[in-house]
């Protein structure tokens, strides 16, 4: 109903963030990782996405994780990341849960529990999660990070399959 103006979201943005609002400074936060409305700056982006994440928003908590992961705005630590995406994947979100099984599965920024992974890469995968399905899909096909099993296997490249993974197709397809 009116015309899309970044810098008036910004404004709006900030009057919700500065009185707490967590969905708020996630907001801001993104608006200064894309210089949208204001100019780019990812120190303030971190500043106002953590706001966010410390008040238990799932997506400030993941996009934290990330952060920390690629050392986008803060230094590379697996420990963070490890940390941060164990919070928003602990309620409940997919991308969240596969990061962090990823992230066990290889022991970066913890220990190496391929058991837990296993774990997390379920509920994500559970969640309609794409990447999560074929990682399952590899797991029990390769029984790396847990059982062979063939049949689970085919049933987890099935279900990414179907939504468009070309990895899965063919593994599918073998």
């Amino acid at each position: 109903g009116v015309t899309e103006d970044s810098s008036q979201a910004v404004a709006w943005f900030r009057k919700a963030a500065d009185q707490g609002d967590s969905s708020a400074q996630y907001m801001l936060g993104m608006k200064y990782g894309q210089g949208r409305g204001v100019p780019h700056n990812l120190t303030e982006a971190i500043s106002w996405i953590r706001k966010s994440a410390e008040q238990g928003r799932t997506h400030a908590q993941f996009k934290l994780g990330a952060s920390y992961y690629s050392g986008e705005g803060v230094p590379k630590d697996y420990k963070e990341a490890n940390a941060w995406y164990r919070k928003a994947a602990e309620l409940g979100h997919a991308e969240a849960q596969f990061e962090l099984g990823r992230m066990i599965l290889k022991g970066e920024g913890t220990i190496k529990k391929p058991s837990e992974a296993l774990s997390w890469f379920t509920k994500a995968a559970e969640q309609g999660h794409i990447p999560a399905q074929h990682a399952l899909g590899v797991i029990y096909y390769t029984g790396d990070g847990g059982p062979k099993d063939h049949v689970l296997a085919a049933s987890w490249y099935r279900k990414a399959a179907v939504q468009g993974n070309a990895n899965s197709q063919y593994m599918t397809g073998l």
